[in-house]
């Protein structure tokens, strides 16, 4: 079961167990891909000024690091392509920073390629990141 709390710009009349579908109206109409974001029934009113403490809104929070060097290369099995399952990344933290609250986060690469967090790297806020199954990164990505 997911939950959604949608915001408009204007109020959208919707009654209980309303069909509400979204669509990418910003994606382009000759291009042959599914424009829709997300559906689904409306199960329950929600009132922004008396409601607030029922729902934890949460606001995804990104940032961007750097690959200052890289594991030692391994063959994957299954496809045979050469992939690291260790990197090193910088940029990311300041030297400061406590990085006990990060090590077991998910980092996503560019290629979509996702990683964990495994510790704290030297003491210029460089750290581990291990990739379950594998990635081609490349220093400087």
């Amino acid at each position: 079961l997911h939950w959604a709390l949608l915001h408009f710009h204007t109020p959208v009349y919707c009654p209980l167990d309303s069909l509400v579908i979204g669509s990418r109206l910003d994606t382009d109409i000759n291009v042959n891909t599914c424009r829709l974001a997300f559906s689904g029934r409306l199960v329950e009113r929600y009132d922004p000024k008396t409601d607030a403490d029922r729902i934890r809104v949460y606001t995804k929070k990104e940032r961007s690091g750097v690959v200052c060097r890289l594991g030692d290369p391994h063959r994957r099995e299954d496809d045979g392509k050469i992939v690291r399952y260790e990197v090193f990344g910088t940029d990311l933290f300041k030297k400061e920073t406590n990085m006990t609250t990060f090590v077991g986060m998910k980092l996503e690469t560019d290629k979509g390629d996702i990683g964990v967090i495994q510790s704290s790297f030297g003491t210029s806020g460089k750290f581990k990141v291990f990739f379950p199954t594998g990635t081609d990164v490349r220093e400087g990505d």
